[in-house]
């Protein structure tokens, strides 16, 4: 019988913009991983000791459902603070949302009106430190 463990959340890799399915609007979505395949587990313990593989998921932060998956090559490059070309040439607009001088136009909408003081500084930071893998 197959067991599906919990993802834990990447908290080296900043949440970036992708496509929710269910919001219907460009969010931020955080990088979570799952150990998958063959595992190695003790009774009484959630997470497995080992495992054959890892699977990497996108996941809205706003409504928490999987909107995508990720190679562990794709994964290196977010760790880089670099976007993925997977993920840019998969959605265009995308590209357009990180390109250089596209987050002083979009700022308004993202941070709200007036600027929430604790989440501006966040919005701020995640944007302005990927750049598009070239």
């Amino acid at each position: 019988m197959a067991t599906e463990y919990p993802a834990k959340r990447r908290e080296d890799i900043q949440p970036f913009l992708f496509p929710c399915g269910k919001c219907r609007q460009y969010i931020f979505h955080a990088l979570y991983e799952q150990p998958t395949g063959f595992t190695l587990k003790l009774a009484f313990v959630k997470s497995p000791l080992w495992s054959s593989g890892t699977g990497y998921l996108i996941c809205c932060e706003k409504c928490d459902v999987v909107n995508g998956h990720l190679q562990p090559a794709d994964v290196k490059k977010l760790a880089a603070n670099i976007l993925p070309r997977s993920i840019w040439s998969a959605y265009p607009d995308v590209q357009r949302l990180y390109q250089p001088g596209a987050y002083e136009t979009i700022r308004p909408q993202l941070v709200g009106e007036p600027p929430d003081p604790q989440l501006t500084p966040l919005i701020d930071q995640w944007m302005t430190s990927y750049r598009l893998e070239t």
